[in-house]
């Protein structure tokens, strides 16, 4: 059984004991109170009929006494099958009152699973390449002080995206919130198009700044680490001699580009860790990039929303925009 259903099992346990035993406490008490009702002892005989009570004999308490007796039969009875019908609806509200309960511990632990999977999965391709390599080296006879040399480098390339992955994947388990403070949008955005000018310039992509000089609250650093990666997601996903606008508001800012825009049936997910579209986006990384940047997202209270761009019902591009926390004034 997996660890998930024992939970849901032990919670719904917990909660039909909690309700057992307010439903036995309450019958308890509700015997007991009609109970001493009919345990109350008959006026003696010849009380007059005007003072309210009626003038008894022992026939007649003896069958007062046996009416009593067959009421607190049936009512005991009744408290009993009362208490079983409870219990068992009770058990099955508990049932899905515990999996209400337990699931977003639920989807977290299967969101950590898959990342763990994912993550191994990640690390064990690189690892994998450059061991094969080496070996191949090592028993290459015939390798020179070039091809060692060539081994080498190739080694560093693959080291380096090593490091590029876990410095993702430290940024992706970071929980700690940034303070926000008054920042100029258009310093930020220049500053990320400036980081990866060189990447658009050998594919021949312009980047179009249209930011103007707005401030408004949030961190800087942080903005500027989500701008870099919806910009190098576009840079990887437009076609050369295209162009990547950059536009904002006090509201948000949006990331325009001229590709082939996003799959139906991709659009939920490219912000998941290591997803990666397997059509038109396509193309080489871990999948980490969008999923960081929403991640660095809420910690400054923002999200990102994408879309695609549409034209006379074609698809022209994608559409990031990041949805930055109200407030601001502009200058």
């Amino acid at each position: 059984m997996k660890l998930f259903d024992k939970a849901v099992l032990k919670l719904t346990a917990i909660y039909s004991t909690i309700l057992l035993i307010i439903c036995v406490g309450f019958s308890a008490a509700f015997y007991g109170v009609a109970n001493s009702e009919m345990n109350r002892p008959f006026p003696p005989n010849g009380v007059m009929i005007q003072r309210g009570f009626i003038n008894t004999n022992a026939q007649i308490r003896d069958f007062m006494q046996r009416r009593d007796d067959s009421i607190r039969a049936r009512l005991l009875i009744e408290l009993i099958f009362i208490n079983v019908g409870v219990l068992l609806a009770g058990a099955v509200a508990s049932y899905f009152l515990a999996q209400y309960t337990l699931r977003p511990v639920k989807n977290a632990i299967e969101a950590e699973s898959r990342f763990a999977s994912d993550a191994s999965h990640e690390l064990r391709t690189p690892l994998a390449g450059m061991q094969m390599e080496n070996e191949v080296l090592l028993r290459d006879k015939s390798t020179t002080n070039k091809d060692l040399r060539a081994g080498i480098q190739s080694n560093l390339e693959e080291i380096g995206k090593l490091r590029e992955l876990t410095d993702r994947l430290l940024h992706l388990g970071k929980i700690d919130k940034p303070l926000l403070t008054n920042t100029n949008l258009a310093q930020v955005s220049q500053s990320a198009i400036k980081q990866l000018q060189s990447l658009a310039t050998a594919k021949h992509i312009k980047i179009s700044n249209q930011v103007k000089s707005i401030n408004t609250l949030t961190d800087a650093d942080t903005l500027h680490d989500i701008l870099t990666a919806l910009l190098d997601n576009a840079i990887k996903y437009s076609p050369a001699k295209s162009t990547i606008t950059i536009s904002a508001n006090r509201q948000s800012i949006n990331i325009s580009d001229q590709g082939s825009g996003i799959a139906p049936d991709d659009l939920p997910h490219i912000f998941d860790r290591f997803y990666r579209a397997d059509k038109a986006r396509t193309t080489q990384g871990y999948g980490l990039g969008l999923s960081l940047a929403q991640n660095l997202a809420h910690k400054i209270n923002a999200k990102i929303v994408a879309e695609n761009i549409v034209d006379h019902g074609k698809i022209k591009g994608a559409k990031f925009t990041v949805k930055l926390t109200k407030g601001g004034t502009n200058e």
